[in-house]
């Protein structure tokens, strides 16, 4: 059986939707212990994946090329923000606020590039961010806060997203290398 594009999307999007039903479970745990576990076990995973897949040769190549390492170190600076700030919210319950960072992640995203990237939007695109932005700011005004929680989620995968678009290497790989930078903190 052959699995689409919107397959794919829609099983992430439920799988991703899910998170906070799965971290709500773990509330009677503490932050460093979900996020030791959550940080281990994604290096071991990648570990296995690349191994499986008869890739861990590309390690080399990360390895001998320390401005990659050093962008690299960043971009796993800001995935374990990410993780740490989504599951502290999720855990403290504030779930809206955490949710609402995926909802400014593609706004500040747009922003960057067109900024840093030079990018054009076309008329219809320019609608799609601005109804998006309303929305965000609509929310905003309702409930009388200043989302942080959800411009720091958002920022931070924005600002991953751009630095991890000048990374080289093989997304397993980067993910590997990221991952074994974040293993010494799980541990």
């Amino acid at each position: 059986m052959k699995i689409s594009g919107i397959g794919y999307a829609s099983g992430a999007i439920l799988l991703w939707g899910s998170f906070p039903l799965f971290f709500k479970q773990l509330e009677h745990i503490d932050l460093y212990t979900i996020m030791g576990h959550r940080m281990v076990w994604a290096a071991v995973f990648m570990f296995c994946v690349m191994a499986w897949m008869g890739k861990l040769g590309q390690l080399r190549e990360a390895f001998c090329r320390p401005r990659m390492l050093a962008l690299l170190a960043v971009t796993s600076a800001l995935l374990g923000v990410c993780w740490v700030m989504y599951v502290w919210a999720v855990l403290n319950e504030l779930i809206i606020e955490a949710s609402l960072g995926y909802f400014l992640t593609p706004i500040i995203s747009v922003i960057f590039g067109l900024t840093i990237f030079r990018e054009r939007m076309s008329r219809l695109q320019r609608l799609a961010v601005a109804l998006a932005a309303i929305g965000v700011l609509c929310h905003m005004l309702l409930s009388g806060i200043v989302p942080w929680i959800g411009l720091i989620l958002g920022g931070s995968f924005a600002l991953y997203s751009v630095l991890r678009k000048r990374v080289s290497l093989k997304p397993f790989c980067g993910s590997l290398v990221e991952s074994l930078y974040l293993l010494p903190f799980g541990v």
